[in-house]
C-alpha cells in the first residue's frame, strides 16, 4: 500500500474524530461559562426535514448538505446511513475535498444523512438494517430482538426519501450513491444484491456478514443466478486488518474471541471474489483491506474511500 500524505492523515484524522464521538456534535449545547447564551450547534451548508415513513412506520432525521457548485445543473447524490453520526465527518471532509475540486475529482453533490430523530438508536438500526430472514434465532447481536426490516426500509428510500430529494435538488440518477458502515454495510449489500438497480455506486464499509449465520450469503448468491444486465453499477467493500485479527492493544480475550468467530475480513473478501469470479457484465465490484484498522477507525478510512470512488467514478450520460 502506498504511504499516504500527511494532508490525507489530517483529513483522516479529522474524520475520526467526528465519526467515534459518542453524542453527535451538532446537538451539543455549551455553556460557555455563563458569558453567553447556550445555543445548538448546526453544520453549516445543511438543512433538515422529518419524514414518517409509511413503509417502516419510523420516523427518520434527513440531513440534507448541498456542496460544491451551487449553480450546478445536476448533482450527484450520495444516501448516507447512519448520518447520527457519520454524516457530519462526511461533510466536513467533502467540503474540504470541494476546496481544491478538480485536483480531487470533486463534483457538485448532494450529501443525505439518514438517522433518527433522537440520535443513534441501536434497535431501529438493527432493524432497518437486517435483510429478511426465516428465523432469528441466532442473530449474533444480544442488544436487541428487532431484526430483518431491510425490505422496507429500503422501498422508504425509493418510493419515499429519494423523491422528496429530487424534488428539492436537481439529481442526476445516473450517479446515486449509497454509503454504510457496520449494518450500514450490511444493508449496503443487501441493496446491491437484492436490488442492483437502485443505485450507481454501493459502498460497504466492514459490513455485518457474521449476522445471522452471514444471511447475507443467501442474497450473494440468489444474485448471481438471476443476474441480468442493465445499467453500469460498481460496488466497493472495505474492512479493517484488526476486526478479524485482534490488534495488538487489545487485551480482552472475550472481545479477541469475538473479532476471530466473526471473521470480519475474511467473509467480506469471499463474497467480493465469489461475484467477481462470475464476470458479471456491468458489474464492477473490488475489496479493500485497510491495514491496522479496527472496526471503529476503518469507519474513518471507509467514509474517505467513499468519497473518493463516488467522486471518481462519476457515470456520464450516454
Amino acid at each position: 500500500m502506498k504511504k499516504m500524505s500527511i494532508k490525507k492523515w489530517i483529513l483522516i484524522l479529522l474524520l475520526l474524530i467526528l465519526v467515534i464521538i459518542a453524542v453527535p456534535i451538532w446537538q451539543v449545547s455549551h455553556k460557555m461559562y455563563n458569558m453567553f447564551t447556550a445555543m445548538q450547534a448546526v453544520i453549516p451548508q445543511a438543512e433538515e426535514v422529518h419524514i414518517t415513513s409509511k413503509h417502516t412506520g419510523k420516523k427518520y432525521r434527513i440531513q440534507i448538505a448541498r456542496l460544491g457548485n451551487p449553480e450546478a445543473e445536476r448533482y450527484d447524490v450520495l444516501y448516507v446511513l447512519d448520518g447520527d453520526h457519520i454524516f457530519p465527518g462526511m461533510v466536513t471532509l467533502a467540503s474540504a475535498m470541494q476546496m481544491n475540486a478538480e485536483e480531487n475529482a470533486a463534483r457538485p453533490i448532494i450529501m443525505v444523512g439518514i438517522g433518527y430523530p433522537n440520535g443513534l438508536d441501536l434497535s431501529q438500526r438493527a432493524e432497518d438494517y437486517t435483510p429478511p430472514a426465516a428465523d432469528y434465532s441466532n442473530t449474533g447481536d444480544n442488544h436487541t430482538d428487532r431484526f430483518g426490516g431491510a425490505e422496507k426500509f429500503h422501498r422508504f428510500l425509493e418510493e419515499e426519501l429519494k423523491p422528496e430529494v429530487e424534488s428539492r435538488f436537481p439529481i442526476d440518477k445516473n450517479n446515486q450513491s449509497l454509503f454504510g458502515h457496520s449494518y450500514g454495510g450490511l444493508f449496503t449489500l443487501y441493496s446491491l444484491f437484492a436490488y442492483p438497480g437502485a443505485f450507481t455506486n454501493y459502498l460497504s464499509s466492514s459490513p455485518s456478514t457474521w449476522w445471522n449465520n452471514s444471511t447475507i450469503t443467501r442474497y450473494q448468491h440468489s444474485f448471481v443466478e438471476s443476474y441480468k444486465p442493465g445499467k453500469s453499477i460498481r460496488a466497493q467493500v472495505m474492512v479493517g486488518e484488526y476486526e478479524e485479527t485482534p490488534s495488538p492493544w487489545l487485551k480482552d480475550p472475550v472481545r479477541s474471541k469475538k473479532l476471530q468467530q466473526r471473521q470480519m475480513v475474511s467473509r467480506a473478501h469471499a463474497i467480493v471474489n465469489e461475484v467477481k469470479e462470475k464476470n458479471l457484465e456491468n458489474l464492477g465490484i473490488d475489496f479493500i483491506e485497510f491495514a491496522e484498522e479496527t472496526h471503529s477507525t476503518a469507519a474513518a478510512r471507509g467514509a474517505l474511500e467513499a468519497l473518493k470512488f463516488a467522486f471518481r467514478n462519476h457515470t456520464n450520460p450516454q
